[in-house]
């Protein structure tokens, strides 16, 4: 066991070599995104020093379960970066790869995505063509333990790092279904997965329905692809777009400027001011490739970060209707800095600001039309004359056969998704107001 005196030489060793890592052997990719730190950062007293090192002898003298040196000191970083606020962490070697397969979305691993809920690690969705899709796993399945090991109270991103690895080895499940409670086990294969960001589709005939998921490389690419497919569905031209940014976490802002870029043609897209001036940036649009179309923007408290980004330039332009909840409120910008062993750093660098120089951070971006979240359910109370039996026929029924359908559809949509028809019926109701006509759909 070290004593004081070398437990304190150890950690001011390692403190030193951190600080050097971080201000010289990666300054090159640091200048590159803006995010350089300094040694002068470091302003830990000797009397700290000197507590810090008491604080580990004891712990490793007096701690009811042997500790290793290395947790110690992996707990100690991350003490120090969640004192500083919620997004900034440490990130073991373990777990960096899978950052940073997140933003390329490509990664080995299984094809579905999972959340923590009440405790339980549970199945979200499976994307068609995956080994999980193949092992005819289902949406709300509990993963109760992979390779041997209970999940029941782990958290999400131990859980991601389980269930990814290397494309051809083998990972075994314990599956507790959800439609019938019994628990089964399984082997499945990983495979590299590509995860699309983006989701297109045609609505009420006329629509651009366009879900981004999270911003990651190539997401504004994927979002002008899935606009030009929508547009060869539609038998004529289309009169508008949904961009929904609902449940949307974020992801590289360079991603959400690209995205905004196809719908403005000039101005400031987003900027962010750190303490240190060269964190500092600016963006402005250049395309504008899609300035046309009457345009809605679907958002909710799950709309974070570069999601928010998107929504506020495009409401301070007055380029979209923003529509839906209150989102998020994360104004800060979170850049990661890979480490000498493998581990990297996520580390809060800047504050941005919309076009207008608004700061959304705690308050969101609050929508132009609020929509409540509702279930759409049929009034039995009431009967239509079509409804009857013995009805009059109208002779001039099939003339509207196609506004019908378009409102059949919308009230199928309302069942479905409420707060995507409601967007739908406000760009119908832009376009009614233009043409004159109450008739048209």
């Amino acid at each position: 066991m070290l004593p004081i005196a070398g437990v304190r030489s150890v950690f001011l060793l390692l403190l030193m070599l951190a600080v050097t890592a971080a201000a010289q052997s990666d300054s090159d990719q640091l200048d590159s995104v803006n995010t350089r730190t300094t040694a002068g950062a470091v302003t830990n007293s000797l009397d700290e020093l000197r507590t810090f090192a008491d604080v580990i002898r004891v712990i490793r003298e007096h701690y009811v379960e042997q500790v290793d040196d290395r947790s110690l000191l992996a707990a100690a970083i991350n003490g120090m970066l969640q004192n500083l606020d919620p997004h900034s962490e440490w990130i073991p070697p373990e777990q960096f790869q899978a950052v940073t397969e997140d933003a390329a979305g490509q990664y080995g691993g299984l094809g579905m995505d999972v959340q923590i809920l009440d405790g339980f690690l549970v199945i979200i969705d499976v994307a068609p063509n995956t080994p999980a899709a193949r092992a005819q796993l289902r949406s709300q399945d509990k993963i109760i333990g992979i390779d041997g090991v209970s999940m029941r109270g782990s958290n999400l991103r131990e859980a991601l790092t389980s269930l990814r690895g290397a494309p051809g080895t083998v990972v075994s499940l314990r599956i507790r279904q959800a439609d019938n409670e019994q628990v089964r086990s399984v082997e499945l294969t990983r495979a590299l997965i590509t995860s699309p960001s983006v989701r297109g589709r045609l609505v009420a005939d006329y629509y651009a329905h366009l879900h981004i998921e999270s911003f990651q490389q190539g997401t504004e690419q994927q979002l002008s692809e899935a606009f030009l497919a929508v547009q060869q569905q539609a038998d004529s031209e289309l009169r508008g777009i949904v961009l929904d940014l609902r449940d949307n976490p974020g992801g590289i802002v360079e991603s959400a400027v690209g995205t905004v870029d196809l719908f403005i043609d000039q101005g400031v897209i987003v900027s962010a001011r750190g303490r240190d001036e060269r964190t500092d940036f600016n963006f402005d649009a250049t395309q504008g490739v899609l300035s046309a179309l009457p345009m809605v923007v679907l958002i909710d408290a799950g709309s974070a970060s570069a999601a928010e980004i998107v929504a506020g330039a495009l409401q301070d332009h007055g380029r979209a209707v923003i529509m839906g909840q209150t989102s998020f409120g994360k104004g800060s910008v979170q850049t990661v800095l890979p480490l000498r062993n493998g581990s990297g750093l996520r580390l809060t660098t800047a504050k941005y600001f919309t076009p207008t120089g608004r700061s959304i951070q705690a308050t969101g971006i609050i929508p132009d039309v609020v929509i409540a979240r509702v279930d759409i359910l049929e009034d039995p109370r009431f009967a239509r004359e079509a409804d009857l039996q013995r009805r009059l026929e109208n002779p001039q029924e099939a003339d509207a056969s196609g506004n019908a359908a378009v409102h059949r559809q919308i009230m199928q949509l309302s069942r479905e998704d409420y707060s995507l028809a409601q967007a739908v019926n406000f760009l119908r109701g832009l376009q009614i107001l233009q043409s004159g006509d109450s008739q048209s759909s």
